[in-house]
């Protein structure tokens, strides 16, 4: 109401000004040129609201608007400018802010200056403050590991960077579980925690941005490997399809030491889950496996025939693991075992991956894959230490 009041105020303002140059014209007082009126029109865009404010000019006077207006100046000599102001308006959810002017003859922050020596449109931008919201917490997917081992988190946070200026805060905590919790980093999205006893553990990652914060749980169970009798009892067909998404965990094979190696819970042998790509003689093939550490952890070797042949299912090709195994790099290709050809001690047997066949191949000439394991029978009679010292450089 008050803004249409004072538009009528200024309209008959304007229509009694022209009256009085109307007379001094007649009266010849005045030039007719100087009474031309310039038009200038003032419009509001965006999503925001606010005011424009006028300087004072001649004839006119200061004013104020609050919507889409055009204002009429009378010509004056010589050509007058006029300065707009920009306020922007409103509380809480309906604050705004000063976007931005378009059209004037020049500005300075929320200032406009037009020089009025022709119809001009002038655009001033409002738009509403963007409201913070809370940052989304991603605490990743519940897991299993065995004690000792730790557990890798893989948290997400995202952040619309509001309030500015703010400052994002990421903690992990745990919340419950029968032990302590050891993170290494509790205030990275990505974090190694380490667990104090077995049992099962609710850890939290909370994100805070100063004004908002959100948060969420991840479950992980620490369980408690039993060995006892596993490596003599070979007579067991567990199902290998059971596991989780990388294919650990099933009833056959467990990821262990971080999942860098795989306990085949069939025989009890641990296996490199990632086995080196690259190919070796024989005997390099020995002191290869003997020298690996995986997992922090060496008493690696070079398998036995008996002991590289468990892993083949021969219902598979390229490789042929068994379904849902959770190996990695594992080649279509042969593998060195640590058993000695009976025929021919120059010659050692070998597991294809490709097919699943068996064969013999020269130990100084074959140059092929090898694949560590730790535990059982380690080697076939011979001094693994003579054999490494007698490779070049040892």
């Amino acid at each position: 109401m008050m803004s249409r009041t004072r538009g009528r105020i200024l309209e008959l303002q304007k229509m009694f000004l022209r009256a009085i140059l109307m007379c001094l014209v007649l009266f010849g007082l005045v030039a007719p040129a100087l009474v031309q009126a310039v038009d200038l029109t003032i419009s509001f865009t965006g999503t925001g609201t606010g005011r424009v404010e006028g300087s004072d000019v001649p004839g006119t006077g200061p004013f104020f608007i609050f919507n889409t207006q055009t204002i009429s100046f009378n010509g004056l000599d010589p050509l007058p400018s006029i300065t707009l102001t920009a306020i922007p308006t409103g509380l809480g959810a309906d604050q705004s802010e000063f976007s931005g002017w378009n059209g004037c003859t020049s500005t300075t922050a929320n200032l406009c200056t037009v020089i009025l020596d022709a119809a001009k449109t002038v655009t001033v931008t409002f738009n509403l403050v963007p409201e913070n919201q809370a940052p989304t917490v991603d605490a990743g997917l519940d897991q299993t590991i065995a004690f000792p081992d730790s557990v890798l988190l893989n948290g997400t946070v995202n952040d619309d960077g509001l309030p500015d200026p703010g400052t994002l805060t990421i903690l992990w905590e745990k919340v419950s579980g029968p032990g302590d919790v050891n993170f290494i980093n509790a205030a990275s999205e990505d974090t190694t925690a380490k667990f104090s006893a077995p049992g099962v553990y609710m850890l939290r990652l909370t994100a805070n941005d100063g004004g908002k914060s959100d948060q969420d749980d991840v479950e992980i169970t620490v369980t408690v490997v039993d060995l006892e009798g596993v490596t003599q009892n070979w007579d067991k067909k567990l199902d290998s399809t059971n596991g989780d998404a990388n294919g650990c965990n099933s009833d056959r094979f467990t990821c262990l030491f971080g999942d860098t190696v795989v306990r085949d819970n069939e025989t009890g042998l641990v296996w490199e889950r990632d086995p080196d790509t690259g190919v070796r003689t024989w005997i390099h093939a020995i002191s290869h496996c003997a020298r690996r550490e995986v997992g922090g952890r060496k008493g690696f070797h070079l398998p036995m025939l008996e002991q590289l042949a468990t892993l083949v299912d021969s219902s598979n090709s390229d490789p042929t693991l068994p379904t849902g195994h959770p190996f990695l790099n594992v080649q279509s290709a042969e593998y060195w075992s640590a058993t000695t050809d009976a025929g021919d001690p120059a010659d050692a047997w070998v597991v294809g991956f490709g097919s699943g066949s068996m064969d013999v191949n020269g130990k100084a000439n074959g140059v092929i894959h090898a694949w560590c394991a730790r535990g059982g029978q380690a080697y076939d009679g011979q001094d693994v230490q003579s054999v490494i010292e007698a490779l070049p450089g040892s």
